[in-house]
């Protein structure tokens, strides 16, 4: 593999791994800024609002037999 190449790979890789890195920070710090229950145990109904349930999926399809 000629040396522009791998550097050119390289390159790639290694910007696609920053921003990945960058995206998991920003997720990290807005969830880890506000919390969902206080330390008294208290909900705090303000951010109740802002989260964002996962569709559930059922189970897998049951089987028709003719």
């Amino acid at each position: 593999m000629p040396r522009w190449l791998r550097q050119f790979t390289f390159n790639q890789i290694n910007e696609f791994y920053k921003k990945e890195a960058e995206e998991y920070n920003k997720a990290t710090k807005k969830s880890s800024s506000s919390t969902l229950v206080d330390s008294s145990g208290k909900v705090n109904k303000e951010n109740w609002k802002d989260v964002k349930v996962p569709k559930v999926t059922s189970g897998p399809s049951k089987t028709k037999y003719k």
